[in-house]
């Protein structure tokens, strides 16, 4: 090993690299010992929390059916049987946007990526933030965990803000379909006939 560094000039750059990967090797093990772990769920995933300012617009495209990385939303249960039907969520038609936002914002303070919640600062890295009954990132997703239910990718709910955002979006609206009882009109555009729905 000696000569490894005796034989080659060791450039500012590349000293600094090394010094980079030795800090990764001892720093990033370190961290995720200390994350909580759910035995036969996903693993914490290695990502960027970005500055949760910037996440408003990925909430808002998860109101809209827009998200590119989501998992398929079930259409949604419109006006008050026997004269209801299902329509899409759409930019026409969508969830109010305020909701699933206040959701995020209850479960996580729109934190993906933070083990040791509410340490993390944003535009930093870390693993995914698991909460000690199993929830995972910003939705904090504990349902179907292990197997997806048929319908979504639990390691993707691990690794990706979208995706996570997309799965409880999801969920809300099975919860929607799933009430025995109606507010209003059953619309579910309406912020005052949502509210009442929790995941």
């Amino acid at each position: 090993m000696k000569e490894l560094f005796t034989s080659y000039p060791m450039t500012k750059k590349w000293a600094i690299g090394l010094v980079c990967v030795i800090a990764i090797a001892f720093v990033v093990p370190a961290a995720l010992s200390a994350c909580p772990t759910c035995p036969g769920r996903p693993a914490a995933v290695w990502g960027y929390q970005p500055h949760r300012s910037t996440l408003g617009s990925t909430f808002n495209d998860a109101a809209t059916d827009s998200l590119v990385n989501s998992p398929d939303y079930d259409q949604i249960w419109r006006g008050v049987c026997p004269a209801c039907y299902k329509v899409s969520v759409s930019t026409s038609e969508p969830i109010p946007s305020v909701i699933l936002k206040a959701m995020g914002w209850q479960e996580s303070s729109w934190r993906q990526f933070d083990c040791d919640y509410p340490a993390q600062i944003d535009d930093s890295w870390d693993y995914t933030l698991i909460s000690s009954d199993c929830g995972y990132g910003i939705m904090q997703m504990t349902s179907c965990m292990s197997t997806g239910c048929g319908w979504f990718t639990p390691n993707s709910v691990a690794g990706y803000i979208d995706y996570n955002i997309g799965t409880g979006t999801n969920w809300l609206i099975k919860k929607w379909n799933g009430l025995d009882f109606y507010i209003g009109g059953n619309n579910h555009t309406k912020i005052q006939e949502t509210i009442h729905i929790k995941r």
